[in-house]
């Protein structure tokens, strides 16, 4: 069982209680689905791949894994790569999200996700959907 608190496994700077967090609800949730744990795994360990290209700045996760009312109630998109915890919304901390989105470009193919196309967000969302499209506009 993992406590909120744990480190996500092979993540040495991301814990559970930022993937699970529904900030709107000021609660956490825990997914029934052994999958949507591996899902969130997988994201977390890519967005430590991600703070290494920006420079080991640390990130502040503000959306992980969102339950489908919860992702419905925000407004989320009906097919968001959150709802199956193959998402992460975050802002950088020692960083503009222009200056991150620009770093972040070039690698979005290696690092295996996308990343939306909002220059004026104040946030950065990537996803690991398969799409063959590295930046994609929502």
């Amino acid at each position: 069982m993992i406590k909120l608190d744990d480190h996500i496994t092979d993540c040495i700077n991301f814990k559970w209680q930022e993937f699970l967090f529904l900030p709107q609800w000021e609660i956490h949730a825990f997914p029934a689905s052994n999958q949507v744990w591996r899902n969130i795994k997988h994201t977390a360990i890519v967005m430590e791949k991600i703070r290494l290209v920006l420079g080991s700045t640390p990130l502040h996760v503000t959306s992980g894994w969102r339950p489908y009312n919860y992702n419905r109630l925000i407004g989320g998109a009906e097919q968001s790569q959150h709802v199956v915890g193959r998402a992460c919304d975050f802002v950088p901390i020692a960083m503009s999200c222009i200056d991150a989105r620009l770093r972040l470009e070039p690698y979005l193919e290696e690092l295996g996700c996308r990343m939306e196309d909002k220059i004026d967000a104040s946030w950065i969302h990537i996803d690991l959907k398969p799409s063959g499209k590295r930046y994609f506009r929502p």
